[in-house]
């Protein structure tokens, strides 16, 4: 497990953004579907006013964003003594503001 704490791991995936976001982005949405063996990640952006759209960041940081979304699920079940969330959307805001949303296998 991992010796960090969700707070960092969302700092390290906010420092990610503004590194490969597309310029000019006001918003990025950043979505996570992990299950046991398998995983992705998807990413979309928006200008100030603008409309949503999709983006890919190099297959490196892709893989980047991909480990930190699972730490995080990991760090997340272990201090909550709770089940893994199976889907992760996280929102950013270049103004440093963010929020996320946790789903959960039907089942489990």
């Amino acid at each position: 497990m991992s010796d960090r704490t969700d707070r960092e791991i969302y700092q390290k995936i906010a420092a990610l953004v503004t590194g490969c976001a597309p310029l000019g982005w006001e918003i990025v949405w950043l979505e996570a579907e992990i299950g046991n063996d398998t995983g992705r990640t998807l990413f979309y952006w928006s200008p100030a006013g603008g409309e949503r759209a999709w983006f890919a960041p190099a297959t490196r940081i892709q893989y980047e964003f991909y480990q930190l979304f699972q730490e995080l699920r990991e760090v997340m079940a272990a201090r909550q003594s709770a089940e893994k969330w199976t889907k992760a959307t996280l929102t950013i805001r270049r103004n440093g503001k963010f929020s996320s949303n946790f789903g959960y296998a039907a089942g489990n």
